[in-house]
């Protein structure tokens, strides 16, 4: 959440053209990846829409 709330402008969109849509890619702690994509809001807020959880474990 911290990611998005101070680097949503420099996240990558998510749709070409569009940048109300931003998603993050991270590796997790407990998990292998992570996806978020976030949408901003027209009062200012960024709304987190998706979570993704990569569950696989590699090994």
């Amino acid at each position: 959440m911290e990611r998005f709330a101070t680097g949503f402008d420099d996240l990558p969109r998510l749709i070409e053209g569009r940048d109300d849509y931003r998603v993050l890619i991270a590796s997790g702690t407990l998990v292998p990846g992570i996806s978020v994509i976030g949408q901003l809001a027209r009062d200012g807020a960024v709304e987190l829409i998706q979570l993704d959880l990569d569950t696989e474990n590699p090994w």
